[in-house]
């Protein structure tokens, strides 16, 4: 008989757990994504995780602020060429980055779309615009960069940036 009290109340206490369980879809609300970004006073990469609301921010992000963690290492362009290449990003990005580069003077970054590079990197601001990402400077929130975002193949790949591939408008 204890056998039988003993099965009747775990089955209970396991039905009413289950009831008070929240869905999946209640809980994950936002996109909790890992990224990385570069740490203002050593400039090396740190990982962290940030909520984005979707996955094209975060790639968006990541980057722009992946990108300044290489001109820091301060490379000849040849080697920055070859890291856009292996980065996610589209044929059309790379050969506009190209002839934007080989367009501009030496000081000037076309991706990030000044002479500057930025201490703290650049965090999302806003999404509004269905292929565009509004990406700011933390030390500097006056400063925006648009980053074009395209699905090739079900993935987010960067398609422009800055002053690559973005409409003189919406720069």
């Amino acid at each position: 008989m204890k056998k039988y009290i003993s099965i009747a109340v775990l089955s209970i206490a396991t039905l009413t757990a289950c009831e008070q369980t929240p869905k999946k879809e209640e809980v994950n609300k936002r996109t909790k994504i890992g990224i990385e970004t570069v740490d203002k006073d050593n400039f090396e990469e740190v990982k962290s995780l940030r909520l984005f609301d979707n996955v094209q921010e975060a790639k968006a992000a990541r980057f722009v602020n992946k990108y300044i963690a290489f001109l820091k290492e301060d490379k000849s362009d040849v080697d920055l060429k070859n890291w856009i290449a292996t980065k996610s990003v589209t044929e059309n990005f790379i050969n506009a980055f190209n002839k934007t580069l080989a367009d501009t003077n030496s000081t000037f970054d076309p991706v990030i779309n000044s002479e500057e590079i930025p201490e703290k990197g650049f965090q999302v601001v806003s999404n509004d615009d269905q292929d565009y990402v509004t990406l700011q400077r933390v030390s500097n929130p006056s400063y925006t960069i648009k980053v074009k975002m395209v699905q090739v193949d079900g993935k987010w790949k960067v398609d422009g940036c800055g002053a690559v591939n973005i409409p003189t408008d919406k720069q």
